[in-house]
Formats: structure tokens, C-alpha cells, sequence
């Protein structure tokens, strides 16, 4: 936890403006959690970190961490 604190990463708390934010995405793939993080990164103009190439196909500004 302590890591994280020190560090840029800020823990955000799920709001219903996230929840209605998942409508606008394209339907890549059916993984409700992923879909609500990043419905949840786009809301906030953040960035999504994710090691999922199917993630990365969204209109959402994310990084490959698989890099």
C-alpha cells in the first residue's frame, strides 16, 4: 500500500457517472470488469494500464504493459 501512496496512482471510487459511462463503448469484448474500469479511466481522462491486447482496441487512452 505504501507503494502505491508514494507513487502517481490514485484508487478511484466507482460512481453511477462511471457505471453510465460503459453505454458509450463498443462492445469488444464481454468482460464486465474490464468494462467498467476502463468505461471508469475514459470518465476521468485517465489512463488504463492493461496487459490485454482486446483492452487496447477501446477508445481509451491506455498503456501496454506489456512493454
Amino acid at each position: 500500500m505504501q507503494q502505491i501512496e508514494s507513487s502517481r496512482f490514485q484508487i478511484l471510487d466507482l460512481s453511477l457517472r462511471h457505471v453510465l459511462a460503459i453505454r458509450g463503448l463498443p462492445l469488444i469484448h464481454r468482460d464486465p470488469f474490464d468494462r467498467m474500469l476502463l468505461a471508469q479511466a475514459a470518465s476521468e481522462d485517465r489512463v488504463f494500464f492493461t496487459s490485454d491486447s482486446n483492452n487496447l482496441s477501446y477508445p481509451v487512452r491506455c498503456h501496454d504493459a506489456r512493454s
